[in-house]
């Protein structure tokens, strides 16, 4: 169950994406809080990550 949803590229940076859904993740507290640490360490790679999963997840296709 999601206790938050994230955008993968923030809307501070990207208003536009707000509400794609290829860049919204549902995610548990704990897991965001990862991905935020994440981000720190490595927001690009994090973000391609996140992107890979969700088109996984809908069977389109990753990027590189």
């Amino acid at each position: 169950m999601a206790d938050a949803y994230h955008h993968i590229v923030p809307i501070k940076d990207d208003w536009d994406k707000r509400l794609d859904i290829y860049n919204i993740i549902p995610l548990s507290n704990r897991a965001h809080n990862m991905i935020h640490d994440m981000y720190k360490k490595d927001k690009e790679g994090t973000q391609r990550l996140l992107v890979n999963l969700i088109w996984k997840w809908n069977k389109i296709g990753g990027i590189k």
